[in-house]
């Protein structure tokens, strides 16, 4: 574990450095950087979740700073605010179901009682877990477009396509951002450089799970939706375990 890492903390601290640079020689401003929430956990599991979301923001994303997500989601506050919380149930959901069960959405997990403060360590407990990487790591405000969100595909691909690499994960959750990356590059020459993998044709625009590679990707909701949060721990779940036991369906 030691090895895989320090590789990892080597690697991944080289390219946010190559990234950040890049965004700050063209223009852009408050460059965020994101990754494994707690690599010491993280390579001490196999089932190892990566959530690909949109943006980060802050009240200080129109300035010139700076700041680290993972600084974030490693603090108290961390499992605060639904799209963190829901993370944090969507992990719980995903090591929890096999092709025999679901896990229960537990009182414990979706309905804060009793003791708050063992509620709130639970919740990180289980965002540890996890990576989180944004499509967009500079320039975040609320609520960017497809066509936003597009231009940083077309710039960062190669570098997107890197991170997920080098973070190696077993599942990659799509939160509404898997209609924009799975087509990318457009040149069909370059097919075999995907940012997420080879083949996505035969995986639903709009929801789904496939293996791809060596790692199962599921398209699924942005963790900020607003259905209730019972219903996004069930969807998941259950589009997982449907997978599971008819995978042979779904790979090709």
């Amino acid at each position: 574990m030691q090895s895989e890492l320090d590789q990892y903390i080597s690697a991944h601290s080289e390219l946010m450095h190559k990234w950040k640079t890049k965004h700050k020689t063209t223009g852009h401003k408050a460059f965020v950087s994101d990754g494994i929430i707690c690599p010491e956990v993280w390579f001490s599991q196999n089932t190892r979740v990566l959530f690909i979301l949109k943006e980060a923001y802050s009240s200080d994303s129109d300035s010139n700073v700076d700041w680290n997500l993972l600084d974030y989601l490693n603090s108290a506050d961390g499992s605060k605010g639904r799209i963190w919380s829901a993370v944090a149930e969507w992990q719980h959901a995903l090591e929890n179901t096999t092709k025999d069960s679901i896990s229960v959405f537990d009182n414990w997990l979706g309905c804060p009682v009793g003791d708050m403060v063992q509620y709130r360590k639970t919740k990180s407990d289980l965002l540890k877990k996890c990576a989180v990487i944004n499509i967009k790591k500079s320039n975040g405000r609320n609520g960017s477009t497809d066509a936003d969100l597009l231009e940083y595909i077309n710039q960062d691909w190669e570098l997107l396509k890197k991170q997920i690499e080098i973070i190696a994960p077993t599942i990659i959750v799509c939160g509404s951002t898997f209609h924009l990356l799975k087509d990318y590059p457009k040149d069909p020459a370059s097919k075999r450089k995907h940012i997420l993998g080879a083949d996505t044709s035969s995986l639903s625009k709009d929801r789904g799970c496939k293996r791809i590679g060596d790692t199962i990707v599921i398209a699924y909701y942005h963790p900020a939706n607003q259905y209730p949060a019972a219903l996004n721990y069930y969807g998941i779940a259950g589009i997982y375990h449907s997978y599971l036991r008819e995978k042979e369906n779904y790979e090709p």
